[in-house]
């Protein structure tokens, strides 16, 4: 992106936050002006550093931030709490349907599947990533024990089992040896306080095809590319998503969400892990409310940048220890 477009998309959004709807939409949610000023400044230093999610929909950037903050969420990268990230959507007419494209002849004009294109918006989606559902799962004081991690080939010793779930993984000793290994699964489990347990394993090519399926913009095909060292260095701008940049971290992430989604207890007076979990993955309106993406409306070769798959259920197929050589989860 040219610096003068990022400029110009940077001041756009500047000036839309400064509407009377978004302004009154952000006096409803924090009551505090200091609280509403350090917000601004906030999300217009995370606009200002995304360049592809400059020229997103206003209203769903500020509604995504808005969410993180009612989650006591910091949106700062490095933390990777939460993400604001960037996809296509479909626009609809006052009928609610799409509005199709046609050439000047008044015939559809198809894309690279040979179906009929349709006008699109850029709009932000809202990700949680796997530290921010594990800070909301601690301060929901339901948990004694909570953790997911990427499991390396040959560190299996015993299948997960769907009756038991017994599981016993011994891991790598040597630290370089293990980062350098190919992952082969995720495995997420906790344990609550009062000594209800759960564990959940889902292997990485599984995991890829999920991501694949169910993202509106990440493509198995570029990610082999990129995995390979065949995707053109002047392109990778466009893969910046954690997906692309740190698929095992994102993997957790899935894991983790599918597990406390499925499985995991919530707390009677601490909503806002249930509140993350429900608005994970969805889209930011106008009126600070939420609406997940539906998959039709995101055109099939999307515009390939940031996001996270996880917008649908599919039946399951089932802290680090470093000081620990073997893990038997029946032992947890």
């Amino acid at each position: 992106m040219s610096t003068a477009l990022q400029k110009n998309n940077e001041s756009r959004f500047s000036v839309a936050i400064q509407k009377d709807e978004y302004q009154k939409l952000i006096r409803d949610t924090l009551a505090e002006p200091r609280v509403r000023q350090r917000f601004i400044a906030n999300i217009t230093t995370v606009v200002a550093n995304t360049p592809a999610l400059q020229d997103a929909n206003p209203g769903s950037i500020i509604s995504g931030a808005l969410l993180a903050e009612s989650l006591g969420l910091s949106m700062a990268p490095m933390l990777g709490y939460c993400y604001l990230v960037p996809f296509t959507e479909a626009v609809k007419g006052a009928d609610g349907k799409k509005i199709y494209l046609l050439d000047q002849n008044g015939n559809h004009i198809l894309d690279e599947n040979k179906r009929w294109k349709f006008k699109t918006e850029k709009k932000a989606q809202f990700i949680m990533g796997y530290t921010g559902f594990i800070q909301l799962a601690i301060r929901s004081g339901v948990y004694k024990k909570i953790s997911a991690f990427a499991v390396k080939e040959g560190e299996i010793k015993k299948k997960l089992d769907p009756m038991t779930e017994d599981m016993v993984i011994s891991f790598i000793d040597d630290e370089d040896e293990r980062d350098a290994a190919p992952t082969c699964g995720y495995v997420a489990w906790f344990e609550t306080k009062d000594g209800y347990r759960k564990v959940m394993y889902m292997s990485h090519k599984k995991m890829v095809k999920h991501a694949d399926k169910y993202s509106p913009a990440f493509s198995a095909s570029a990610y082999e590319k990129i995995q390979s060292g065949d995707m053109p260095q002047k392109e990778m701008w466009k893969y910046s998503s954690p997906w692309y940049t740190d698929f095992d971290m994102m993997g957790c992430k899935t894991m983790l969400r599918r597990l406390l989604k499925k499985w995991g207890p919530t707390s009677t007076t601490d909503t806002k892990l249930s509140d993350a979990i429900m608005n994970d993955n969805c889209v930011g309106k106008d009126d600070g409310s939420f609406s997940p993406i539906r998959l039709d409306d995101v055109p099939k070769t999307p515009l390939p940048i940031q996001d996270d798959p996880d917008v649908s259920d599919i039946p399951d197929i089932s802290e680090e220890y470093a000081d620990d050589e073997e893990i038997d989860f029946d032992e947890l």
